[in-house]
Parts: structure tokens; C-alpha cells; sequence
């Protein structure tokens, strides 16, 4: 992963995530489509609960559809069930349905790539069988599933990254590329690991009370739609409404 120095400003970057899931944009959302939400997000951690049984693919189907459709990610309903099953294969290569991937704000560095790596593995399987990169659907499919161990990608996002990139960090020469929107877009899922640094970095350069008011307002998220939110969900949806 990209070795970074924050900036004074990402500690403000950190305390708006705070602020907006306590009180601002990130409650209100989630409070706004909590029944859809919830929904959804209890759906993948059942097919997670249920996936070494008989009709889990179906079930992996499933939820990937109603994600597609949540988020109007557009994907062609003809082709999700190819998709789905790729998808479903893969995380159960990775032995991922029986123990789930490390935590990817507090795991080693060599843990993290595994976790980068298998998004554009996993595209370029679904590529490899003739089908487009479904790259935005299956990050959030996989969150969902382990909201934990995976971020979301879309535009908005990205240009959020972009944009802190710009004017909340010392970089050094090599690495700042990957904090690109372009580079983070890329349709196969190679600056994926660009993202993921972005979240490490939140985590890693907050101090111990802003770590514990990220876990809280997850918790009280999570009571408030009575699904699971994690520190990785406050941190999007923060970048979501920058």
C-alpha cells in the first residue's frame, strides 16, 4: 500500500465524517431509506450465514439484483446471474464464506492487498466469460456482504478522494496518482487500491478518541436502521456528500 503523510486537514476530514453520521447528511440519508437499507444489508449478511447451503447462489443472485437495483447501477438484468455466480465462486475460493476477510482499517498491509486484488481478479473473470466489468456493482456487492473488508467505488466518491487528495495531503512523488478520480475509475478495477488507501489513511491518522467516536457513530447507526454500519460506511458516506 502507498506510504502517506497527512495533512492537519485530514484530521477535519475525519471530524466531518463524524459530524455528518451523528447529525448531518450520513444520518439523515440512512435514516431516509432505512427500510431499504436495512433490507438489503440483513439479505447479503444471510446469504453470507447460508452460503455453503444448497440454493446459495440463487440467493447470491439475488441480492446482487437488488443492489443493482437500489443503486441504479444499470447492469443488465440478462447477464447478473452469470455475474452473480462468478462472484459467488470467487469469495468462496478465498474460503471467504466460512471466515471472512480481515478488517481492512486495522489489517496488515500484505492483508489489505489480498483484499485489493480481488476486485480485478474478479472482473477480470466476469470479463473472461465474455460479460462487461460490473466494477462500481460488485464493490458495493461486496460490501454488503463484508462491511468490514471492502469499500465502495463510484464517480462520486472518487472525485471526493481526488479532491482531499489535492488539498488534505503531503504526498510524495510516487503514489499520488492513485488518489486520482480517472486512475480510481478505471473499469477494470486496477486503481481499486488507490480507494483502499484513502480509508486506511482516515483510520490510521486519527487519534484514539476519533477512532472511538467513528466506531460509536457506526453503532448508533446501526440501531437506528437495526443493521449493521460500519466505520467504512460512515467514512463513504462522508466522501459521498463532500
Amino acid at each position: 500500500m502507498a506510504s502517506l503523510s497527512p495533512s492537519r486537514s485530514m484530521v477535519q476530514f475525519i471530524n466531518y465524517a463524524i459530524e455528518s453520521a451523528t447529525s448531518g447528511p450520513t444520518h439523515a440519508y440512512l435514516l431516509s431509506v432505512a427500510e431499504n437499507e436495512k433490507a438489503m444489508r440483513d439479505a447479503c449478511l444471510d446469504l453470507r450465514a447460508k452460503a455453503v447451503e444448497a440454493d446459495a447462489a440463487t440467493q447470491a443472485y439475488n441480492t446482487l439484483r437488488n443492489v443493482n437495483g437500489f443503486y441504479r447501477t444499470r447492469y443488465s438484468l440478462a447477464k447478473l446471474q452469470d455475474v452473480a455466480q462468478i462472484a459467488f465462486d470467487s469469495v468462496q475460493s478465498h474460503g471467504w464464506w466460512r471466515s471472512e476477510p480481515s478488517s481492512l482499517l486495522q489489517c496488515s498491509n500484505a492483508e489489505a492487498e489480498s483484499i485489493v486484488a480481488f476486485i480485478p481478479r474478479t472482473l477480470e473473470r466476469i470479463s473472461g466469460a465474455g460479460l462487461h466489468h460490473p466494477y462500481s456493482l460488485l464493490t458495493k456487492w461486496m460490501h454488503f456482504c463484508f462491511p468490514n473488508s471492502f469499500v465502495i467505488y463510484d464517480w462520486q466518491v472518487a472525485s471526493s478522494v481526488q479532491m482531499w487528495s489535492y488539498f488534505r495531503f503531503t504526498l510524495g512523488d510516487s503514489g499520488s496518482d492513485r488518489f486520482t478520480a480517472g486512475r480510481i475509475a478505471q473499469f477494470d478495477g486496477a486503481g481499486y487500491g488507490g480507494l483502499v488507501d484513502f480509508y486506511r489513511l482516515c483510520w490510521q491518522s486519527a487519534s484514539s478518541d476519533q477512532r472511538d467516536a467513528l466506531q460509536t457513530a457506526g453503532q448508533d447507526l446501526s440501531q437506528a436502521i437495526d443493521s449493521q454500519v460500519s466505520v467504512i460506511d460512515v467514512i463513504d458516506k462522508a466522501l459521498w456528500n463532500a
